[in-house]
């Protein structure tokens, strides 16, 4: 089946329809960097049951390894189920996968 691609962005507070926040983008940018590195969404799923199920626990595979520890630990820091432990924007950037702020 066919899923919605923009589902596949939503973070579980949008999914557990609990208030959401600025750090929904963050999510959303974790998802879009994730892709760039594997080539396919974090949370694949062949129905929404099982992409809420996914999303909302957090759980996809490893990027592959010819990319930096930086850039994994980033992608982590941005999908993580618990909002109010993502990044800020400006935190984002100050990371070492951003060059430390000096991209």
């Amino acid at each position: 089946a066919d899923l919605n691609v923009n589902a596949v962005l939503l973070p579980p507070e949008v999914w557990a329809d609990k208030p959401y926040s600025a750090k929904c983008d963050v999510w959303s940018l974790g998802c879009v960097i994730y892709e760039l590195t594997a080539l396919k969404p974090p949370f694949l799923a062949s129905n929404m049951n099982e992409l809420y199920t996914k999303v909302t626990k957090g759980k996809y595979p490893e990027i592959p390894k010819h990319f930096s520890q930086d850039l994994a630990k980033m992608i982590s820091y941005c999908l993580n189920v618990n909002p109010s432990s993502r990044p800020s924007p400006s935190e984002l950037l100050n990371m070492p996968a951003f060059n430390g702020g000096k991209v």
